[in-house]
């Protein structure tokens, strides 16, 4: 049996894809429906992305998750999905195996995502073919492909950028900012964990230089 609530989903586990189908369309049992149609859609007419992105971190996302995804296609039928997170990179072998993935989704990017975003929103403005995205999954002409993995050196990313969310919203009397300090598990051999599989078994820590560096330019921005 499960439970299902705004904030939280208890079950069994992954539930099958069918299951996840059945509940992400259907009002009576799924209240993320009426909930994304009255805050969301009903306000979005005049501004429709041309690309979406969805975040899938943790087993209590996935049916808001492909709820919102199923209402993205019913209400902008031109606008591109693409969903990511640990849960995304834990999906990845079956991923093309059930059609409810090529339902839900245009791409998928599994494992890290910094530099195959990037490099997929260059493609679709036409700089480049798809097949050059790295960790990136879709779909063409009735087939599956799936790009070579590329392990991020965290040394490289910039400090992470705030400035296009609605900060003022969140309901936190300070701003709390994440930071990553380091990527993967030097254990990772827990078999109930999710996180483990987005990051290939790997470990890296980021400078303790860049990290001072990191929590000056996010205080000086956001102070």
């Amino acid at each position: 049996p499960s439970r299902i609530s705004f904030h939280n989903k208890q079950g069994t586990g992954i539930v099958p894809l069918q299951d996840i189908t059945a509940y992400s369309t259907d009002p009576g049992k799924n209240p993320f429906i009426s909930f994304y149609k009255e805050t969301i859609f009903d306000n979005m007419a005049d501004d429709i992305p041309d690309v979406i992105g969805i975040s899938i971190t943790y087993q209590s996302q996935i049916l808001p998750g492909i709820t919102f995804a199923r209402l993205i296609r019913e209400h902008y039928k031109h606008t591109k999905i693409l969903m990511g997170g640990n849960i995304i990179s834990y999906w990845y072998d079956v991923i093309g195996h059930y059609p409810e993935f090529r339902e839900w989704s245009d791409f998928y990017i599994p494992f890290e995502g910094e530099t195959a975003l990037h490099s997929l929103l260059q493609s679709l403005q036409g700089k480049h073919p798809l097949s050059r995205v790295p960790n990136l999954i879709y779909f063409h002409n009735g087939k599956v492909y799936k790009n070579p993995p590329v392990i991020e050196d965290i040394n490289t990313l910039p400090t992470p950028d705030f400035s296009d969310l609605p900060l003022e919203k969140y309901l936190s009397p300070d701003l709390v900012f994440p930071l990553s300090t380091s990527r993967g598990c030097y254990w990772s051999r827990c078999r109930f964990c999710s996180v483990s599989s987005s990051f290939r078994g790997t470990y890296r820590s980021r400078h303790k230089d860049m990290l001072y560096r990191d929590i000056l330019k996010l205080i000086s921005t956001y102070d």
